[in-house]
This record gives C-alpha cells, structure tokens and sequence, in this order.
C-alpha cells in the first residue's frame, strides 16, 4: 500500500533539565539537543512528540530550567505537532500539571497527576491516520499509595475487579490494576506512555550510574503489564533498550549523564505505527552533544604527552596509573582538558591500602562507603549525595 500515511511520533524521555554532571552545569547541552530535536521535527514532520517522564532533575526546578523546558515546549508548538508528556518520578506532579487544561487547547498533553479517586481514569489522546485511530494512554509514575484511593470502593473497578486484587500491594499490583480499570479495547491501536521500573520476568534492563536505584527491586513492574499494547514508549532508565519485546522500549536519556554512559549512543527514537497486527517501524535519530563524556586512564605522563596539543573540550574524568604520587596533576590535567569532571589514582598501592584500612570491623558501613566514593570519583560526596547513601543504608539495615 505504497503511499499510505502512517502515524509517526517521537520517544523520548528523561530530559532531567537542571542536572548537573559532578557540579557542572549542563543546561547548555540540554538546549542544544532540544533545539535539535525541533529540528527534527520539522524534518520528519511526526504527529506527536512523546516526553516520558522526568521532565526536570529536581521537584523544585530552578528559574533557568523552567527557561529551558518553556522555550522546547513553544518551539514544538509552533511546528503545529501534538506534544504528550507524563510526569516521572523526578517531577513534581502537581507543579507539572498546572496549566494543562489550557495547554490542551495548544495540542500540548500533560498528565502530571495520575488518577486517584474513583472517578479519576488515565489521560488519553486519539489521534487518526490512514489504518484508522490510535489511542495514546498518558500513565505518570505511579506509587501504590497514589492510586488507593482509587479502589476504596470496589464498585469503581467495574470488570476489572478479578484482574485487579490487591492492588495497593506492590507497585507492580498497582501498575496492572490502573491499567486493568481502563477497560481498553486492544482489537485496536493502543500505546502506553509510562514512567515505571519494567522487568522481564527475573532480567533487569541494563542500568546507569546516573539513575536512582531502589533497594530490593521494591519499584519492579512485569513487562506483563503492557505486552498488550502495540507500543510502550517507557522513561526512567537511562539506557535505551527493549523489555522483552521489540516493541517495548526505553528510549534512555538525550545526553549522557553520567561517566557509565560514555559508551552509549544517544538518540531520539522515531516510531512509525501501522496496521493492526503490523511491527511498528523505530529509527534512532542521532543526537550530537556539545560535548562529548569520556573515560581516559593510563599514567600522567602518558596522558600529557597524547593529550596536551589535541582540542579537548569534553567532559572528562581521568583515572592515573602511577605507582608514585604525581605532584600537581590536578592543575595540570585541567590546564589540558578544560572540562575536567574528576581525577582518581587506580594502582597497586591504592589497591592494597584499600584493603588493608578496610579490614577492620569496627570500620562503619558509611564510612567505608565515603572513602569507596572518594577513591572512584576523586572527590567528597555533596551533602545530597551523602542523605542518600545514609537513606539507602538505614532502609537496608531495616530489611
């Protein structure tokens, strides 16, 4: 059927707008790529553009960076596409839903809360296209203790009662059961925008530094609960990838935000639907970053001499292999890569003194934990980092 016009969107997710790389502020490389973005899509001309989640970094985003989404959102409108986008676990929902009613009328989507009363269901957006309508459900990140206000009363379940059960018992429960409720009609074209922590069966997706980990895989969904769909498009890992089907996927972060992903290759996922029955069609989009995030290890002599007359405007963490203290290599290493994120030793002595101070029991867990992250990363923990390795322990501690 040569000539026929498919529905063709855009995944992507996990903008974190705001992050920092080891104190650095990325907002320049955020609005590079979204300005690229645009671009594409006044090159592919979709007919919507998906965020899926973790719009911003932070719950209460800076001035800048509510600058930075503001000014990606007004240029998406203006190319006349419909924008959907979901809160993520990173976002707050309520500050994200204001104005969405009126954004509506702009074709701009935005389920920030997700649904928590009786008569509260999933956004949904049709739209048409040669084969027939395709139904966009909007999901944002979802905690059982949000929707348990939906089934206080049995009755709001409907026929979904048995697929339902407890459904504020995990957040895989939850996930099935606010799906469930919805009643949809999977002879047709349905996808799911969702911000959760999907697994096939006991295979986790390949995860990233820069990601927030719960402890004991408290927050997994089973792949299960959106296998009916005929696309997933899924934020909160950072690393693009399937989940047990090819149409199931992670399109992962835009940029790389951490030094984990220096290997990844950053895309933006376009998607083009057909009939019925028919393998949606995904092409990654390259994105070029202004700068690049890199590994270089090797003594410092070595770097110095490679390094010293090349144009290094990337972010760079630089692990030495000196056996012997290399006198001002800080400085010096900055002097050649101007966007130094960290400096590390890794060697024989390093090794062996991390062994020998550790081996003492009365060593806390903290601690030893502090000193692991200094040794790695080549600095202190920030106090955000360190309430959080404190929250992680003392949860741990208690299981």
């Amino acid at each position: 059927m040569q000539g026929v016009i498919v529905m063709r969107f855009f995944h992507m997710s996990d903008l974190h707008i705001g992050k920092q790389l080891h104190e650095r502020s990325l907002l320049d490389d955020q609005r590079h790529v979204l300005t690229r973005v645009v671009e594409y899509v006044r090159e592919y001309s979709p007919d919507a553009v998906i965020i899926a989640g973790d719009v911003y970094d932070k719950s209460l985003p800076s001035a800048e960076a509510v600058t930075v989404f503001d000014d990606f959102i007004v240029n998406l409108a203006d190319t006349g596409t419909t924008v959907m986008l979901i809160s993520g676990n990173h976002d707050s929902a309520e500050r994200l839903n204001y104005g969405s009613r009126i954004f509506t009328k702009s074709n701009i989507h935005v389920a920030g809360m997700p649904p928590r009363n009786s008569g509260d269901h999933l956004k949904s957006v049709v739209l048409k296209d040669e084969y027939g309508e395709v139904t966009f459900w909007l999901m944002p990140f979802i905690k059982p203790g949000y929707v348990k206000g939906i089934f206080a009363d049995e009755n709001a379940v409907g026929a979904s009662t048995d697929a339902v059960g407890d459904c504020c018992s995990s957040y895989d429960s939850a996930v099935h059961a606010v799906i469930a409720r919805e009643n949809i009609d999977y002879s047709e074209r349905n996808v799911i925008v969702s911000h959760q922590f999907y697994t096939n069966g006991q295979t986790q997706p390949s995860r990233t530094d820069s990601e927030t980990i719960s402890v004991g895989g408290i927050d997994n969904v089973d792949v299960s609960a959106v296998k009916d769909f005929d696309y997933a498009a899924l934020g909160h890992i950072h690393r693009g990838q399937k989940v047990g089907y090819d149409y199931v996927r992670y399109c992962g972060t835009m940029l790389k935000y951490s030094v984990s992903e220096r290997e990844d290759n950053k895309a933006l996922l376009m998607v083009d639907m057909k009939e019925k029955g028919k393998p949606a069609e995904i092409t990654e989009l390259k994105l070029g970053a202004l700068h690049d995030v890199r590994l270089i290890k090797g003594k410092f002599d070595e770097i110095v001499r490679q390094y010293s007359d090349k144009n290094t405007n990337d972010y760079v963490s630089v692990v030495l292999t000196d056996e012997n203290e290399v006198y001002n290599a800080r400085q010096t290493l900055i002097d050649i890569f101007p966007n130094l994120l960290s400096v590390s030793v890794d060697n024989s002595r390093t090794n062996r003194e991390y062994v020998e101070e550790y081996d003492d029991v009365n060593v806390s867990l903290d601690e030893l934990f502090a000193e692991f992250f200094r040794r790695m990363q080549g600095r202190d923990m920030s106090d955000d980092e360190r309430r959080a390795m404190e929250d992680v322990i003392n949860i741990s501690c208690r299981q």
